[in-house]
């Protein structure tokens, strides 16, 4: 303890403080500006475990048309996901025209969705929906490589 009260003193640097508020107060930056963790991608914090459940809930159309799925995602860690990104793949051409629960960002096969911009804190235990609306041709197949803010999920 007694370096950490010369680097106080001597910087005028509390070791109670993390990153973020560092940055903010040695630059122009507001901290309500900066994400709680620095150090993740906007605050996208990884949790220890998650589980997703994808299920189609309809498709029209024989060898092309459209589809919609229910996608759930679980967050099995101790702590909440204020920010968070599932992200999945698809295998087969399919592509998302709308979701309800997060904003979509499609590029290829790789589908990233985030909270959507009027929060969606995922607390323990707690699981959050997201509807799907998509195209397909060939094959709808369902997506591969689930993963939350970079953590792997398992498939229920």
């Amino acid at each position: 303890m007694p370096v950490l009260r010369q680097i106080q003193r001597r910087y005028g640097i509390d070791f109670r403080e993390n990153l973020g508020d560092l940055v903010a107060n040695n630059t122009d930056l507001e901290r309500a500006d900066l994400t709680g963790n620095v150090f993740f991608a906007k605050g996208q914090v990884p949790p220890e475990r998650c589980a997703v459940t994808y299920r189609k809930t309809a498709q029209t159309g024989t060898g092309s048309g459209t589809f919609t799925a229910a996608l759930r995602v679980t967050n099995l860690s101790r702590r909440p996901l204020d920010a968070w990104a599932v992200r999945f793949r698809y295998g087969d051409g399919q592509e998302i025209t709308g979701a309800t629960g997060g904003g979509v960002a499609q590029n290829g096969a790789d589908v990233p969705i985030s909270d959507p911009p009027d929060g969606g804190v995922i607390a323990p235990g707690r699981s959050r929906m997201i509807e799907i609306s998509g195209k397909w041709r060939d094959r709808n197949t369902d997506p591969s490589a689930f993963s939350l803010n970079t953590t792997p999920c398992r498939s229920r």
